[in-house]
């Protein structure tokens, strides 16, 4: 079984692949900007806290890592319902726009809903392995 600091080692790599596929999903669509920043900030976050903790031994990662306020801000991003003011945005946007295009719209919005819900999956995961482990040993 792995060990808790390489599950969230795994996890942050996850993090960082699903923040970089929403990152060029969304590069230079301007509708979609706000959420391009989001997905670029979060992999900003993910190498703080790879480059923060990678360094570290078993015994001070976990604290390090909840100690960070590169965690919590990702705890901050994940709680947030980005996909829905997405989807209210650009359907407000689109109110006046043809069939064909709310169709675009509609299967867009749903790539980008599944990404971010593994993004937010991935750091939930991460944020509960960092609180729950049994093996924890605060300093």
């Amino acid at each position: 079984m792995k060990t808790t600091k390489k599950r969230c080692k795994q996890l942050l790599r996850d993090i960082e692949g699903q923040a970089g596929e929403l990152a060029m999903l969304t590069d230079g669509l301007s509708l979609l900007s706000e959420l391009h920043t989001l997905a670029r900030r979060v992999l900003e976050l993910a190498n703080t806290l790879t480059l923060q903790t990678e360094d570290l031994k078993k015994k001070h990662y976990l604290s390090a890592l909840i100690s960070s306020e590169a965690l919590g801000e990702l705890a901050e991003i994940a709680d947030t319902d980005a996909a829905s003011q997405l989807e209210d945005r650009l359907f407000a946007a689109n109110a006046d726009s043809p069939v064909a295009s709310d169709r675009f719209f509609q299967e867009l919005l749903e790539k980008i809903d599944a990404r971010f819900a593994r993004l937010t999956d991935a750091i939930q995961d991460l944020l509960h392995l960092a609180e729950l482990d049994p093996d924890r040993e605060d300093d």
